[in-house]
């Protein structure tokens, strides 16, 4: 089981700035006396291991190691911020619910089935609909209910002319996707 792993003034670069090279590092500033940064750590724990594959959660206590947390401007806490090829990439302030922070790791760290499914899209915007069916169809095998996979595989079967095919697919889309 993965879980949410400590970092400090010390070992920051190569932990946080040289790892985000390799993949997503999300780390939580925070401090012990915080009560928000003690719902929001939970949170982060239970994440953890189902965000594993797309990104890594550090922590780092601001009260410990306050070079670090000035070098990053840290005024209010729990202050979130995920580095990418070792810059900060985007970041948010304060003690999220579990789905916004999902969301947010989902926007800025896809899946790879996510990307797939954009490639997908893209292929069906610009009018490679065999190419669409064919990504769509490759990220269903893994993931039968992936919702924007089913959309593209619905879009690229009605512009193929398998009108049977398409209401298979949009059958199976959630209603809030489909609006």
């Amino acid at each position: 089981m993965t879980s949410v792993a400590s970092t400090s003034d010390a070992t920051f670069a190569d932990e946080v700035v040289a790892r985000s090279h390799q993949q997503p590092v999300l780390v939580d500033f925070w401090a012990a006396w915080c009560g928000p940064c003690r719902v929001l750590g939970p949170v982060l724990e239970r994440l953890a291991p189902e965000v594993a594959d797309r990104v890594s959660i550090v922590k780092l206590d601001t009260e410990a190691n306050p070079a670090t947390a000035a070098r990053y401007a840290i005024r209010s806490i729990p202050a979130v911020k995920l580095f990418k090829a070792g810059v900060v990439a985007a970041e948010f302030v304060g003690a999220l619910p579990e789905g916004q922070i999902l969301a947010f790791i989902d926007e800025h760290c896809p899946s790879p089935r996510d990307q797939q499914a954009a490639a997908a899209r893209a292929a069906l915007q610009a009018d490679d609909v065999n190419g669409a069916g064919r990504l769509a169809a490759l990220v269903l095998a893994e993931a039968p209910d992936h919702q924007e996979a089913l959309v593209v595989a619905a879009r690229a079967a009605l512009a193929s002319g398998d009108r049977a095919g398409a209401r298979v697919h949009a059958e199976r889309v959630s209603a809030y996707v489909a609006q």
